[in-house]
């Protein structure tokens, strides 16, 4: 089972608009220093946290534990009205929206994950 096939990233941080197609098993980032591959890996942990948690946290809460921003609109790169992320893969169809300066937080179509493990993210730097 992979959790995330196809991961869409429109106006969150360093991405103005990405695409990241994941294959089975590893998948290695490689990149320039400032290119978005710890900030990606950070908004997998905080998706899958947030559909692994047991105490129903939010994606709000998992998204500040993650970036540690002032307010989730930071989050959304300078100048767009939202950032947008949209998962396909086990189960489909997961979109997360973030509102920007003018918004009011974060808001995902949150279903429900069986079986998905908590994940532990290790900072780079840690490695």
């Amino acid at each position: 089972m992979r959790m995330f096939e196809t991961v869409t990233v429109s106006n969150l941080t360093a991405f103005k608009k990405a695409t990241f197609d994941f294959s089975p098993g590893v998948n290695v980032l490689v990149g320039e220093n400032a290119t978005g591959k710890t900030h990606l890996m950070k908004l997998l942990w905080a998706i899958q946290r947030t559909h692994a948690s047991q105490e129903q946290e939010t994606i709000e809460t998992q998204l500040t534990r993650a970036f540690r921003p002032e307010r989730l609109s930071d989050l959304v790169r300078h100048g767009a009205s939202k950032a947008v992320v949209k998962v396909e893969g086990t189960p489909p169809g997961y979109t997360l929206t973030i509102q920007g300066a003018n918004g009011k937080g974060a808001s995902d179509n949150r279903v429900r994950w069986p079986d998905v493990a908590r994940s532990v993210y290790i900072p780079v730097k840690d490695m």
